[in-house]
C-alpha cells in the first residue's frame, strides 16, 4: 500500500538510533531505491522515535533511507554526502540558538539544494516563532516537538517525500528539456548527414548517460527485402561503435529487427525493458531508425526526453533532406548557368534573377575552337563525334576554370570562355589547355590524327546580363569584344597559330605580358571597319619551335614593319631570312605569300 506504516514484527530488533556512522546498515544498490530522509537534532530520543515511527514507511512503493546528525556542524557534513535526499526533519536550537536556521540557509543559498524538502521540528518555539521562520526561511513545514504525534509525523513525512519527487520530476524534466533544446541547436548546425546522425547519437547518449550504446542506420519499407539494399550501420556509439559499416542484421538479433519492422510499420516506438527503437518519418521510403540499448528499463521522464529529442531530430533530418535536395537542385541549375555568372550581375539569389539584370564590365573573352573539326566529322558516326567532344570538353572544361574561367557556352566544336578577374589568367589558362590537349591526344590517339586548336582572345568593355522573355531566360554576354575574339580565333586558321591575343588585352597585361610572343601587325576583321593588332603566343609551341622562333624574332618583327609601310618586297626579303632560319615558321610563310601576292 501506497504511503502506510507496516506494523513492526514481534520478532524485530529495535533499530539503533543511532550508529557511528550516518550511513544505513545496507548500501542502497543492495537495498534498491530509497527515499532519503536525513535527521538532524540534539536529542537522542528525537533519533529513536523517528526511526521507530519511519523505519516501515513506504511512499508510493518505496522505503525510506534514514540517515542522523546530533548537530548542525554534522549535518552539513551527512548533506554533503546525501546531496539527492528527499526530506529534512531539522531542529533549531543545537549549538546555538539559530543553528537549525542557519543551516538552512547554508544549504539553500551556498549548497544551491532547492529539492529537498525541510521540516522545521523545534522545542522551543518562543525562539524560533512560527510565523517568523516560515516567511524568512526557505522551510516547507513548521512543527513542534511537544504537537508531533506518530500519525503527524507520517504525515508531514508522506507529504514531503512527494513534494520532493514531484519537485524533483518537474526539475529533471525541465533539465531535460534544456538539454533536448541544446542539443537540437547543433543538429541544426550539422554539414552533413553523417555528421548529424553522429550528433544524434552524442546527443542522445549525453541524454541518457549511462546507457550510450546505440546504433543509427537507415531503411527502406520494406525492411530487408530482396528488392531492397541491406540496410548498414552508419553511425554508432558505445559498444557497437565498431559496427559502423556492417549489415544490421549482424548485429542486431532477430527480435530486435522485428520490432524495428513494427516501429518503421508505423506503430510508433517499440520500448522494452532492455531497449528502444525510434523510426523517424522523412515523408518518403527511407526512414532512419535508431536503436538504444537501455541496458534497463527507462524512466517514464526519460522516455519522454527521447521522444521528445526524436521528435526534433526527425525535423532536423527532414531540414536536412530539404537542404540537400535544395543543394542538389542548384547544383544542376549551375550546370547550365554557372553561380558564377549569377554573380556576375551582382546577384545572389537564382530565384530573383529577372529578364534585363545586368552589369557593365571589362573582361577577357576567349573563344576555343577545334581546328578542321567539320572535315574530320565526315569521316565519324554522329555517335563517335558526340563522344569525342565529351571526352575533350572533359579534359579541357576544368582546365579552365582551375584559372578563373567561366564556362559561357559550348559552340558545336568550340567553347567561349568569360575571364572576368585578372588578363593574365585568362593567358595561362589558353597555355594550360594546349597542354591539356597535348596529353589527350598521347593518351588516346584518334585514327585522324591529333586534334589541334586555335585560341583567340580580347579584352574590352562588356554587357552580361539576362536576355529571353518572362518564361525562358539565359545569360549571356553583348559587346563588340565578344565578337572581336571570336573573329580572332578564327584567325588561327588562316594564319596557322594555336593562340593569338589583341594589343588590348596585350596592354591589360602591362608588365606580364607574354615574353614568348610576337607581333603579327594589324589585321583587318572581318565585320569590323577598324584593323586590329595582332600578336602571336607561341609559350605553348613545343622547345624547339619556340627558341626557333625567338632567334628569329626581331628579323619577323621588321618584316612586319615593311609589310605595315606596304614595302611588300623588302618584306618579302625578310620573311625569306627567316624561313631560311627556321623552315617550320607557317605564319612567315604565310606572310611570305601575302607579299608574293597571294591570298
Amino acid at each position: 500500500m501506497q504511503g502506510r506504516l507496516d506494523a513492526p514484527r514481534d520478532d524485530d530488533d529495535a533499530p539503533a538510533w543511532l550508529d557511528e556512522s550516518d550511513e544505513s546498515s545496507e548500501p542502497q544498490s543492495a537495498l534498491g531505491p530509497r527515499w532519503k530522509v536525513i535527521v538532524i537534532d540534539d536529542e537522542p530520543a528525537v533519533h529513536s522515535v523517528s526511526r521507530l515511527a519511519l523505519q516501515r514507511l513506504r511512499v508510493d512503493g518505496v522505503p525510506l533511507e534514514l540517515h542522523s546528525a546530533m548537530s548542525a556542524r554534522e549535518g552539513r557534513a551527512v548533506l554533503q554526502r546525501h546531496g539527492d535526499a528527499a526530506l529534512l526533519l531539522l531542529d533549531v536550537v543545537m549549538e546555538s540558538d539559530d543553528a537549525g536556521l542557519r543551516l538552512v540557509d547554508w544549504l539553500r543559498r551556498e549548497q544551491c539544494n532547492a529539492l529537498v524538502r525541510i521540516v522545521l521540528r523545534t522545542g522551543q518555539p518562543g525562539l524560533a516563532p512560527e510565523m517568523e521562520v516560515m516567511a524568512g526561511y526557505d522551510i516547507n513545514d513548521y512543527l513542534a516537538k511537544t504537537e508531533v504525534t506518530t500519525q503527524r509525523l507520517i504525515t508531514s513525512v508522506i507529504a514531503a517525500v512527494r513534494a520532493h519527487r514531484d519537485l524533483r520530476t518537474i526539475t529533471i524534466q525541465r533539465r531535460g528539456l534544456q538539454k533536448v533544446i541544446a542539443a537540437t541547436a547543433t543538429l541544426f548546425d550539422a554539414a552533413s548527414l553523417e555528421q548529424l546522425l553522429r550528433g544524434i547519437l552524442e546527443q542522445v547518449s549525453g541524454l541518457l548517460l549511462p546507457r550510450e550504446s546505440s546504433v543509427f542506420f537507415i531503411a527502406r519499407r520494406p525492411l530487408f527485402e530482396p528488392v531492397e539494399v541491406t540496410p548498414v550501420v552508419i553511425a554508432a556509439s558505445g559498444r557497437y561503435s565498431v559496427t559502423v559499416g556492417r549489415p544490421v542484421g549482424e548485429v542486431l538479433s532477430a527480435e530486435v529487427l522485428a520490432d524495428v519492422r513494427r516501429s518503421i510499420a508505423g506503430q510508433g516506438p517499440v520500448e522494452r525493458d532492455d531497449y528502444s527503437v525510434h523510426s523517424f518519418d522523412l515523408g518518403g521510403d527511407a526512414r532512419p531508425v535508431l536503436y538504444l540499448d537501455g541496458g534497463g528499463e527507462l524512466e517514464e521522464w526519460e522516455r519522454q526526453v527521447v521522444s521528445l529529442f526524436c521528435a526534433n531530430a526527425a525535423m532536423a533530418l527532414r531540414n536536412h533532406r530539404l537542404y540537400a535536395e535544395r543543394e542538389q537542385w542548384l547544383r544542376a541549375f549551375e550546370r547550365f548557368v554557372p553561380k558564377s555568372m549569377v554573380h556576375l550581375i551582382d546577384k545572389r539569389d537564382l530565384r530573383r534573377v529577372a529578364v534585363g539584370d545586368h552589369m557593365a564590365s571589362e573582361m577577357t573573352i576567349m573563344f576555343m575552337d577545334i581546328e578542321s573539326f567539320t572535315a574530320r566529322c565526315e569521316r565519324m558516326s554522329p555517335q563517335a563525334v558526340f563522344c569525342l567532344l565529351n571526352r575533350l570538353y572533359a579534359a579541357v572544361g576544368p582546365c579552365l576554370e582551375a584559372h578563373g574561367g567561366i564556362i559561357d557556352k559550348y559552340l558545336g566544336d568550340g567553347v567561349m570562355v568569360l575571364f572576368p578577374a585578372d588578363p593574365r589568367a585568362a593567358l595561362d589558362a589558353a597555355i594550360a589547355a594546349l597542354a591539356v590537349l597535348e596529353r589527350f591526344n598521347a593518351e588516346a590517339p584518334l585514327d585522324d590524327g591529333p586534334l589541334a586548336m586555335g585560341i583567340g582572345l580580347h579584352f574590352g568593355p562588356v554587357i552580361v546580363g539576362m536576355v529571353g522573355h518572362a518564361q525562358r531566360i539565359a545569360p549571356t554576354v553583348i559587346a563588340d569584344t565578344v565578337n572581336t575574339a571570336s573573329r580572332i580565333q578564327e584567325y588561327n586558321r588562316v594564319l596557322g597559330t594555336s593562340v593569338l591575343v589583341s594589343r588590348s588585352l596585350a596592354d591589360a597585361l602591362g608588365e606580364d605580358a607574354p615574353a614568348a610572343s610576337r607581333s603579327l601587325g594589324l589585321i583587318t576583321i572581318r565585320g569590323r571597319s577598324q584593323s586590329v593588332e595582332l600578336l602571336e603566343v607561341f609559350a605553348g609551341d613545343p622547345p624547339r619551335a619556340r627558341a626557333a622562333k625567338e632567334r628569329t624574332g626581331s628579323s619577323f618583327a621588321a618584316a612586319i614593319a615593311a609589310m605595315e609601310r606596304r614595302e611588300l618586297s623588302a618584306a618579302a626579303a625578310l620573311f625569306r631570312d627567316v624561313l631560311a632560319a627556321d623552315p617550320g615558321d607557317v605564319v612567315a610563310r604565310r606572310f611570305l605569300e601575302c607579299c608574293d601576292g597571294g591570298p
